[in-house]
């Protein structure tokens, strides 16, 4: 039978303590001293800096507390941790994902999402998903599980794209329309900006388009590349 008197109370009022000590550190940061910052750019910083403390913080206070529980109830403590992960498995499968994604990435409310071919803008960056709209108004609700082929663009740089073209030989019938059916469906392309296609010659076109970077240039280029080598075979 697995006993819990091992724990001490002192113990669980001390973790108690620290953690309402972080909670409210952090918040009265937030609350406080985070409006006085009034550059942008600094303010986003600080907010990214704040970030990563908090979770340094919160994971400190998380170690300590299983540390501590470790050395008075062992068994107790990794029966719960099991526990507890075993039905918080669904949570964790978003919830890591956002971790990593809010760490890699310098992203905010404000900025745009396109996800299969669709422009959204981000509304709120939760725990574990997003909350997107797009033009229309269509509400979307995204875990962060599904963001690997999702291609952001900050709001700053949407007067930064730059147009590029390239050509390629294509011969099936009503061939144009094709590819510019091919290029909707490219999951980087700019709803916002659509691509055109022209014609140079019988079975050769010209596709010119726009992309924040080099790399979803490439990204689209090779999309329609493949489309178009697949369609042949």
């Amino acid at each position: 039978m697995i006993e819990l008197h091992g724990i001490s109370w002192w113990l669980l009022v001390l973790l108690l303590l620290l953690g309402l000590g972080v909670y409210a550190f952090f918040w009265a940061v937030r609350r406080y001293a985070l409006p006085l910052i009034k550059s942008q750019r600094r303010l986003r910083y600080w907010q990214r800096l704040l970030f990563q403390l908090e979770l340094v913080a919160w994971s400190g206070v998380g170690l300590f507390l299983v540390y501590r529980l470790l050395m008075q109830a062992p068994v107790a403590t990794l029966l719960l941790l099991a526990v507890s992960l075993l039905l918080s498995r669904f949570w964790w499968r978003d919830w890591l994902p956002g971790l990593l994604f809010r760490l890699d990435r310098d992203v905010e409310p404000g900025d745009y999402l396109v996800y299969k071919g669709q422009q959204y803008r981000i509304q709120n960056i939760r725990a574990r998903n997003l909350k997107l709209i797009s033009s229309k108004g269509i509400l979307l609700i995204l875990p962060y599980r599904l963001l690997e082929e999702a291609l952001i663009i900050k709001a700053t740089e949407t007067a930064f794209m730059s147009t590029f073209s390239f050509e390629l030989e294509y011969e099936a019938p009503n061939a144009a329309a094709r590819l510019e059916r091919v290029m909707s469906d490219c999951p980087w392309v700019v709803p916002a900006h659509p691509p055109q296609v022209q014609a140079l010659g019988e079975s050769r076109f010209r596709i010119t388009s726009v992309a924040p970077d080099r790399a979803i240039q490439e990204r689209q280029q090779r999309y329609v590349l493949e489309k178009v080598s697949d369609r042949k075979g």
